[in-house]
């Protein structure tokens, strides 16, 4: 059972989340990478960029819900969000901000999927997936994704007690089948690869959004374990927060 505990006052900006969240998407696309087909094709590679990018922006959009309770000052923090994020807004380079340098996409890369996700026409795509991630409320496609077997199963997103980790899995797992066309039946063993890659994503990002809003994400076992120092616990995605 994941809890979060927001013990203090929101310590990173809204312009510096959202930028962060574009850089973090990157990233991860750049390093997700590996886990993809290996003939994957260019077409495919910046659709799996793009979809780590909204997913990026609205898992630390989702962190903000976890974490600022009081209505008008969530809709004025989010509000803020979106117009911090543009082509060429002085972005700063991954090691700028302490990531691994980017390998596979460009800055070029880069702001074309920005464009494509946050200002095409009527920014219908945006609105698109805002409905699933954020109105948990899929496609009829996605939809068929999310309701396989092994996908409820691994995720239980649509139990009463689901989290955000379980459902965003959930629906970066559908989102990443139907953008690389990757179909369960007819190619089983990169679906499952997609799902495990889905898991990790959704857990992480999770955990870096909270922490990143000044709260921490905690489950049943972490007291009966014993605590990490904060050293051990370092990593480039948490000392892209200090």
């Amino acid at each position: 059972m994941w809890e979060v505990k927001a013990d203090q006052a929101v310590r990173i900006p809204a312009e510096n989340l959202a930028l962060y969240s574009v850089a973090l998407g990157c990233s991860a696309a750049d390093l997700g990478l590996a886990d993809l087909p290996a003939d994957i094709s260019a077409t495919h590679r910046m659709a799996f960029l793009e979809e780590m990018m909204f997913f990026h922006h609205f898992m630390a959009t989702s962190a903000v819900f976890h974490v600022i309770h009081d209505l008008n000052s969530r809709r004025n923090y989010c509000e803020r969000m979106i117009p911090a994020i543009a082509p060429g807004s002085g972005l700063p380079s991954n090691e700028q901000l302490g990531l691994p340098p980017l390998v596979h996409f460009s800055t070029k890369d880069r702001d074309d999927a920005i464009k494509s996700c946050f200002f095409s026409f009527a920014n219908i795509h945006a609105c698109m997936v805002q409905e699933l991630y954020l109105a948990r409320n899929p496609s009829e496609s996605e939809l068929k994704i999310m309701s396989l077997n092994n996908v409820r199963q691994m995720t239980r997103w649509d139990s009463p007690s689901t989290n955000a980790v379980q459902y965003f899995t959930a629906a970066l797992i559908a989102r990443l089948a139907i953008s690389l066309k990757i179909d369960p039946p007819e190619r089983a063993s990169d679906f499952m690869k997609l799902t495990f890659h889905a898991a990790a994503a959704s857990q992480a990002a999770f955990k870096v959004y909270i922490e990143a809003l000044g709260a921490k994400v905690s489950t049943e076992s972490d007291d009966a374990r014993p605590q990490k120092t904060s050293a051990s616990k370092e990593n480039w995605l948490s000392r892209l927060f200090k």
